[in-house]
């Protein structure tokens, strides 16, 4: 392949070929990226080499998932690193995972809302809490903010949006209390 010319149009550096315009790379990119040093465990460093990708993206992709992990309020991540817990141990106890055994399933659904009762003296009590509250029962919104999550970030969620169509739960689908509550509003 041969390249005739080069230019840069909005940032991205074109060059023609004999297979037409190919764009290269995003003007600016290498350019903002400053050069360090950095020493690391040779098994540590075996294993960022083998996630597929360079090694500085590979390190650099896992430091902005600490800063992400970092902007996470200090309670939602104790809850979440409390299930990982839990599921571990459910591991042992059904020697299998949550997801692969409906007696599993049913046990981290128990330990999961117990965890989150125990977070219940955290939550804010009076008349000026209902004043910011959405309209609708708090499963209801819940539900709702699942089903929203699951769709804005379905990339994220493979597994779980691989369910067949007719298993998945829908912001139609509630328990009678909440169908009561929506009714009851109406």
């Amino acid at each position: 392949m041969h390249h005739h010319f080069g230019y840069w149009y909005n940032n991205l550096q074109f060059l023609s070929s004999d297979y037409g315009l190919i764009v290269v790379r995003a003007k600016g990119k290498r350019e903002a990226l400053v050069q360090t040093g950095l020493r690391l465990e040779a098994d540590l460093l075996k294993r960022l080499r083998g996630g597929g990708q360079s090694l500085s993206d590979e390190i650099r992709d896992r430091l902005n998932r600490t800063f992400k992990e970092d902007a996470i309020d200090p309670v939602t991540r104790e809850l979440r690193d409390g299930l990982v817990h839990i599921a571990a141990r459910l591991r042992e106890d059904y020697k299998s995972e949550w997801h692969e055994s409906s007696s599993a399933r049913e046990a981290f659904l128990a330990a999961i809302v117990q965890r989150l009762q125990g977070y219940s003296y955290l939550a804010k009590k009076g008349p000026a809490e209902k004043l910011f509250e959405p309209d609708g029962s708090p499963e209801l919104i819940g539900r709702i903010r699942e089903n929203d999550d699951r769709h804005l970030h379905s990339l994220s969620y493979p597994l779980l949006n691989s369910l067949p169509a007719n298993a998945r739960p829908s912001r139609a689908t509630l328990p009678r209390r909440a169908s009561k509550e929506a009714s009851d509003n109406d």
